[in-house]
């Protein structure tokens, strides 16, 4: 699953910002990280929802719904209004954080590594908690 959305979304990335000269501050290395660690969580979350759910289509659906929902609620599409509420709630999505790792690059700080770091680990979280998930649905 992992290598399905990274490979095809990676080669799209580096196409068009080679073919657009989009992002001349973040270099292929970091952009590859940040794909990868995009991918790794997207793959680890739908993972623990498929594990949860009992019916595909009802996991698939669920899945795409909070995703949509947190984005919204992250910042990803639309930027969020400083120092309320909106900006608070933020904080407790990774599209949030792998958002602000994006700027970061763009404006050369290298300081947004640490969350990256902790979005890989809630990934493996996620991985652990459906691989739980799915022994005890096995055993009985």
């Amino acid at each position: 699953m992992f290598l399905v959305l990274f490979i095809p979304a990676w080669l799209i990335t580096i196409v068009s910002s080679s073919t657009l000269n989009l992002g001349e501050n973040i270099k292929f290395p970091e952009l590859t990280f940040m794909m990868f660690v995009l991918c790794f969580l997207g793959a680890s979350y739908n993972f623990l929802v498929a594990s949860f759910s009992r019916h595909e289509q009802n996991g698939g659906l669920f899945a795409t719904m909070t995703v949509m929902m947190t984005s919204l609620l992250s910042g990803s599409f639309i930027e969020i209004a400083k120092g309320g509420i909106a900006e608070k709630i933020s904080y407790l999505f990774p599209q949030r954080y792998i958002v602000d790792f994006a700027i970061n690059l763009e404006n050369g700080n290298k300081l947004g590594f640490i969350s990256m770091f902790v979005i890989t680990g809630v990934s493996i979280l996620f991985i652990v908690l459906g691989g739980i998930i799915n022994r005890k649905r096995m055993m009985n």
